[in-house]
């Protein structure tokens, strides 16, 4: 869902972008195309020849080898995450992997974690391509894996500075040591 938000945002966001170059109220002839992830305006005209290494597409100028919606031919769009015109095929941009038909950073993605395929256990995050435990988003504190779960030892009474550390009696733990209240 997360993905289909943000293409439908890119979409939006180039609309709009279209729309006021559109509504300026210029004279002059303008070619707008969106080129990895880029939007960009010139004044190169189908109608009065299109530079050279750019192709007419229904009126408008573009570079088959990199504009994302004419990807090494007229109507050719590159849609997905991570998706762009790459000398003039569909491709993962630099930095992601192909995995499965999908683009994929191998650094964060809790389904290809370090590899194509390796998937993280639900109780783990992906991070520079090894599952394990993140920070605690409370405090920032790095979480460690105890008894197969997660746990900021900062905090946790039963885990209290270290895996199997229970603070007894109602104590509670601060900064990895049992408190009597």
């Amino acid at each position: 869902m997360a993905r289909l938000k943000s293409s439908t945002l890119a979409f939006t966001v180039v609309t709009c972008m279209v729309l006021i170059v559109l509504c300026c109220g210029c004279s002059s002839s303008y070619n707008i195309s969106y080129k990895n992830g880029n939007l960009t305006v010139s004044n190169e005209s189908a109608a009065t020849g299109c530079f050279a290494g750019h192709t007419n597409c229904n009126s408008s100028c573009v570079d088959l080898q990199q504009d994302d919606f004419n990807c090494g031919t007229c109507g050719k769009m590159c849609i997905g995450w991570g998706m762009a015109c790459l000398a003039g095929n569909c491709s993962c941009k630099p930095g992601m992997s192909e995995c499965s038909g999908r683009c994929a950073d191998l650094k964060t993605d809790l389904f290809n974690c370090g590899a194509c395929g390796h998937s993280c256990p639900s109780t783990l995050s992906c991070a520079n391509g090894t599952c394990g435990c993140g920070v605690n988003d409370l405090n920032g504190n790095q979480r460690i894996l105890c008894h197969g779960s997660c746990t900021d030892t900062s905090i946790d009474p039963d885990n209290c500075g270290g895996c199997g550390r229970r603070c007894f009696g109602g104590s509670s733990c601060l900064f990895g040591i049992c408190q009597n209240r």
